[in-house]
């Protein structure tokens, strides 16, 4: 479940149910008083991992970077490497980490980063939100876009008038995801 800021970062119903319709799936609940509650994905068997996820990817009609550098803070180790493989399909070169003090060493190395994408709600002690506000004075020409399932509107409307940041809610569909990349990008 989604929780609160600061209590760690959960898989949300709707980042569930997204995932499994984007997939061609469905998903079903089974809820029993004082027993719990059983969340269940069916999604479609595919031949092989190249005749999935990876095809749709490749052919997809998103549009295409231009060799820019994007680095990816998302705590949720599947999203994250889905995200990295797809953005990778269309020529972007792709740094991740898991946690914004993963991101905040990459951001302070060696490497030209074009477009920091974040979850906001992050483990540890800073979240999304604070680790753009801790490179943004240093780093004025990187773009930022944040993907989050959470949905405090306070945090929206900081993100989007006081900084030119722009926030998409989870879940994004891959195409969407690419053209917002590409809208930021170009600002």
């Amino acid at each position: 479940t989604t929780k609160d800021v600061g209590k760690g970062s959960g898989l949300g119903l709707s980042v569930i149910y997204g995932f499994a319709k984007q997939s061609g799936g469905k998903m079903a609940i089974e809820s029993v008083v004082g027993k719990g509650t059983d969340v269940i994905i069916y999604l479609p068997q595919v031949e092989s991992a190249e005749s999935g996820t990876r095809r749709r990817m490749r052919n997809s009609s998103a549009p295409r970077g231009k060799g820019e550098t994007v680095l990816i803070v998302e705590d949720d180790a599947d999203v994250r490497r889905l995200t990295e493989t797809f953005l990778k399909s269309l020529d972007y070169n792709v740094f991740s980490a898991e946690d914004a003090s993963g991101g905040l060493k990459i951001l302070n190395g060696p490497d030209h980063i074009d477009l920091l994408l974040s979850d906001i709600v992050l483990p540890g002690e800073m979240s999304g939100l604070d680790l753009a506000k801790k490179v943004s004075p240093e780093k004025p020409e990187l773009k930022i876009l944040f993907v989050s399932g959470y949905a405090d509107t306070e945090i929206h409307q900081e993100i989007g008038s006081a900084n030119k940041w722009e926030v998409l809610g989870k879940p994004v569909p891959i195409v969407k995801l690419a053209t917002k990349i590409r809208e930021v990008l170009e600002i």
